[in-house]
């Protein structure tokens, strides 16, 4: 899972940061509106993590995946 987050944090891409508190991140999928700042991790991290799980999940256990 290490590695998948250190792929996919590469990936990330902040695009449009709101005063709101969010921001717009691309991903090599779609893209991610997420919280900016928490206390940890913050929001680029946070998507970064969930992305990798669920990658690992869907490898690991191909039928507990997010389905479209």
């Amino acid at each position: 899972m290490a590695e998948l987050q250190k792929l996919n944090l590469k990936q990330l891409t902040a695009k449009q940061d709101e005063p709101l508190g969010i921001q717009l991140f691309d991903t090599a999928t779609r893209p991610f509106w997420i919280k900016k700042n928490g206390t940890y991790p913050d929001g680029q991290h946070l998507l970064d993590f969930v992305i990798a799980e669920q990658q690992w999940i869907s490898e690991a256990a191909p039928d507990c995946s997010v389905r479209e």
